[in-house]
């Protein structure tokens, strides 16, 4: 098995320090101190929370319909990505809006930066920089009914090698 990537590092520590928690919480009960083992339980909860969440999200899956692929890459590092999606057009029309959210699948890095698109074609251009090697994308398509947003469709990319 190859290297893993940082979020899954990260979940895995994450996972390691709650399993300790509880180990201790234990420990507190054992000699008859309850409060501080609940406690203990509730931060390691918390954590483990966080853990599952970080590896859900790294192993993405394509919804339907919405597929993006890297277009051009200039000399600044900058990548154009195009997104299509191939929906039926009466899928559409219920649809006041359309959107595009491009943002890092690591959710780690969710905060760099991110960039909206909003659209009705069924093709899209995104231009971002790439923050580190084999990083890998998200696509995601929204689309707002009477001003609600719903999640249609999201798919990953990743960097050509």
């Amino acid at each position: 098995m190859g290297r893993r990537s940082r979020a899954e590092r990260r979940a895995a520590r994450k996972t390691k320090r709650a399993n300790k928690k509880l180990k201790r919480a234990d420990k507190r009960e054992a000699n008859g101190n309850t409060k501080r083992a609940e406690a203990l339980r509730k931060r390691a909860a918390v954590l483990k929370e966080k853990s599952t969440t970080i590896k859900s999200q790294i192993n993405g899956q394509v919804i339907r319909g919405l597929s993006a692929q890297i277009v051009e890459v200039n000399s600044l590092g900058n990548y154009r990505i195009k997104a299509n999606w191939n929906f039926q057009q009466n899928e559409l029309t219920a649809y006041d809006k359309l959107n595009l959210t491009l943002a890092p699948a690591n959710p780690l890095r969710n905060n760099s930066w991110k960039q909206e698109g909003e659209t009705t074609t069924s093709a899209s251009t995104f231009t971002f920089k790439e923050l580190t090697k084999n990083l890998r994308y998200t696509v995601k398509l929204f689309g707002s009914q009477n001003g609600t947003k719903k999640l249609l469709d999201r798919t990953f990319v990743k960097k050509n090698k």
